[in-house]
């Protein structure tokens, strides 16, 4: 029940068809600790290779959101500065029109302009009509007791892509490579069932230090729900070329992935805080990465060839540390002090008072 999962419905069931994707998740939190230290965001990016058999894109999370709470950012990384830190590399958008953002490798902006194989199309979707979501059940809330028939929901984001390459005009026509990317914002509490907060209290120390362990799952369906496991298995599957995890947190914060490797990078603030709010301090990106691989295999004559294999998942377990102060162990650092000097007084005093006494 805790991972995410994405796949697809053909136009065309009758065809065969293979459809490569790459998948970037981008996970948001702490954006602010005193004001709203329980919001966070999910960023899923989808780039198809091939968008001409695609009727509608899905993506599951495993807690419920509302309409308001899911918004396309299709139409936000439209400029050269976000689509270069979204990428992490030489991009540029070289047109343009309502919707259709035409994006091209920056080394071969200056060649051939009709070759549409090294561009592919950043899509703005709208937010009501092509924006879709269904609620599904997810678990049991109390699945010990029989008698609890409470269950917890999850929601099912469908991207409506079917009609957008008959749709396309002009510069954008004939581009089959598309890329689609939306926010879904959340709250700690909804990700009980992926996120678990231990807080570490001591009365001796002016801080208080959190631990967030956060099981992060992406298309690991056996964790899924019976529902999202048959809407999975009834749909199609991505051959996923590649699959980025970037969690987002503070420079003063510490992330330990036991098993993974990963790599890490400083925000540059002036220009993330144009892709998200409240970006107020550095942060750094801790970057994971699946991408497939090419296996030897034996075809029908016994000759060996190369079988290039998809990235079927993503599990990753996170470990957040973090520490924030806590002003009432400040207080409680005074009080300990005024009390303690009060008491001395008094032992003073009584011990004065029983020598005074004693001596006559």
């Amino acid at each position: 029940m805790r991972s995410f999962a994405v796949w697809y419905n053909k136009k065309d069931k009758t065809k065969n068809d293979e459809v490569k994707a790459d998948i970037h998740v981008n996970f948001w939190s702490q954006l602010n600790y005193e004001t709203d230290p329980d919001l966070c965001f999910f960023d899923f990016g989808i780039k198809i290779d091939d968008l001409s058999n695609v009727d509608y894109i899905n993506i599951y999370c495993p807690f419920q959101s509302k309409p308001e709470d899911i918004k396309d950012l299709g139409g936000k990384i439209s400029n050269n500065c976000l689509i270069d830190a979204i990428f992490n590399e030489d991009y540029s958008v070289t047109e343009g029109i309502a919707k259709y953002y035409i994006v091209q490798r920056a080394d071969c902006k200056d060649q051939d302009n009709d070759n549409v194989s090294d561009k592919f199309i950043v899509y703005s979707l709208n937010d009501t009509s092509e924006i879709i979501i269904k609620t599904c059940n997810r678990e049991k809330v109390k699945p010990d007791d029989p008698r609890d028939k409470k269950v917890s929901l999850g929601t099912i984001i469908c991207l409506k892509v079917g009609a957008l390459l008959d749709n396309a005009t002009g510069l954008a026509k004939g581009i089959k490579s598309y890329y689609f990317r939306i926010r879904v914002a959340t709250t700690k509490q909804a990700l009980r069932l992926i996120n678990k907060k231990i807080e570490n209290i001591n009365i001796f120390k002016e801080y208080l230090e959190s631990i967030e362990l956060m099981d992060l799952r992406i298309n690991d369906i056996r964790s899924c729900c019976d529902e999202v496991r048959n809407q999975f298995n009834i749909g199609s599957v991505f051959f996923v070329k590649s699959i980025h995890l970037l969690v987002m947190r503070k420079v003063n914060e510490e992330v330990s992935a036991e098993g993974n490797s990963y790599d890490c990078r400083l925000l540059e603030k002036d220009i993330w805080n144009k892709y998200i709010d409240k970006l107020d301090d550095n942060f750094i990106a801790y970057h994971f990465k699946r991408k497939q691989r090419a296996r030897l295999d034996d075809d029908i004559n016994n000759r060996l060839r190369v079988i290039t294999c998809p990235v079927e998942n993503m599990v990753i377990l996170l470990k957040l540390k973090y520490k924030k102060i806590v002003y009432s162990t400040v207080i409680k650092y005074c009080l300990y002090a005024v009390g303690l000097a009060a008491f001395s007084n008094l032992v003073y005093d009584i011990i004065r008072f029983l020598v005074k006494k004693v001596l006559g």
